[in-house]
């Protein structure tokens, strides 16, 4: 945009330049009129400014004691009980690694208990399956599960 604007053209005409060597979806005409207006203010430059709103404080500590408090708690109800919007405690969570199982707000990554567990699990249904094989007596047809005994 810069190369168009000191080469003179106008914000429209090099809206269809830039259109027509990268496609429709880069730019639009009103971000580029808006480009064109700081160039024409004598900014020309291509660094983003800072941001004046105010930053968003939030106490992480407290959202995790009130999820140890209570795991089956809504977003909506964290974010009332802190005072924050329900995006920036959805976000916050996430941030923390939590997502929501079952109704509950639990670590997206395993603990190591639970990968025991799980390799504890799997080792023994393996076992029992090489001993008698239990997963061949069932027959799947149409979203239903059927039980069969062989003969």
């Amino acid at each position: 945009m810069l190369y168009e604007f000191k080469k003179g053209n106008y914000a429209a005409e090099a809206t269809r330049n830039i259109h027509s060597a990268y496609g429709e979806e880069c730019l639009n005409e009103k971000t580029c009129r808006r480009w064109f207006a700081k160039f024409r203010s004598g900014n020309f430059s291509l660094e983003d400014e800072d941001r004046t709103r105010r930053p968003v404080e939030f106490d992480d500590i407290l959202l995790v004691a009130s999820l140890e408090e209570n795991p089956a708690v809504s977003v909506e109800e964290l974010a009332m009980k802190l005072g924050s919007n329900h995006t920036t405690v959805h976000r916050h969570l996430q941030q923390l690694g939590k997502v929501p199982k079952l109704g509950k707000w639990v670590p997206h990554e395993l603990s190591e208990v639970n990968r025991k567990s799980r390799i504890q699990f799997c080792s023994s249904l393996h076992s029992r399956d090489l001993i008698s094989p239990f997963l061949d007596r069932y027959v799947t047809g149409d979203e239903k599960w059927i039980f069969y005994k062989k003969y």
